[in-house]
């Protein structure tokens, strides 16, 4: 289950999966009440993990409270943040600590930003590295798309661990859906995902994917290889439902 805790992001991804809650003027946060209400839905769910989503989710004015309740809750295993990083905050009271917080921070080409915002970016990436466990997050929304900067990024901040997705065409984008398939659009992705699975592994990251990518998506060359190099386990998962829960706790 993902909580969007805001829908306040400073970012415009092309491919943000959470667009229905953020394309308003009306700026919105999940009440302490309400966090409250699903923390506790999420205890006697037998659910010991708790996901904090965005728009942005450091820009919650009570993200230090929401973290800190997980933290000191000894039900709950990990408490996980997903971020743009595009925020202007002090970290260490939120994270000093921190023993169960896992930070997913989503990446851009450096294109994306502007020169300010990439600064930006880059200090909030290095405190996170930190002050806590960081996987970074690549979204693949082009075809023809590039993923070294996220290698570059990952070597000079010492992280591990990347998380990769096919960004799929939004419900919302009309045009996209009209005139391909969810499947025809992944299937342009085949060889750039090929190549990233295969450059990640050379340079010893540890893969894991947020949707499977179908194997006809490759070519028969890349399938053959996939085995041989031990990249089939990158790939082998399913694509669950996910629970989505909004800041006014629309799901």
């Amino acid at each position: 289950m993902n909580l969007i805790i805001t829908n306040r992001c400073h970012g415009s991804c092309d491919y943000c999966f959470a667009k229905r809650f953020t394309s308003t003027n009306t700026i919105e946060f999940l009440s302490e009440r309400d966090y409250r209400f699903v923390v506790e839905f999420l205890r006697n769910s037998e659910i010991p993990v708790v996901k904090l989503l965005g728009g942005e989710p450091f820009l919650h004015p009570q993200i230090s409270k929401f973290i800190q309740l997980i933290e000191d809750d000894p039900f709950f295993e990990r408490i996980i943040v997903f971020t743009g990083g595009m925020f202007e905050i002090d970290l260490e009271p939120i994270l000093k600590k921190s023993d169960k917080t896992n930070i997913v921070f989503n990446l851009n080409a450096t294109d994306r930003y502007t020169g300010r915002q990439m600064k930006v970016v880059e200090k909030n990436l290095r405190e996170l590295c930190f002050y806590s466990d960081v996987t970074l997050s690549v979204n693949f929304s082009d075809p023809n798309g590039d993923y070294i900067y996220a290698f570059d990024a990952a070597l000079i901040y010492g992280i591990g661990k990347i998380r990769w997705s096919v960004a799929n065409p939004h419900y919302l984008d009309k045009a996209r859906i009209d005139s391909l398939d969810q499947i025809g659009v992944i299937k342009q992705f085949g060889s750039l995902v090929h190549r990233f699975l295969v450059d990640a592994q050379e340079l010893g990251f540890d893969l894991t994917h947020d949707c499977q990518v179908p194997f006809c998506s490759f070519n028969d060359e890349e399938i053959i290889g996939l085995p041989r190099r031990g990249l089939l386990s990158s790939l082998q998962n399913l694509c669950s439902l996910a629970l989505v829960i909004g800041p006014d706790l629309r799901i």
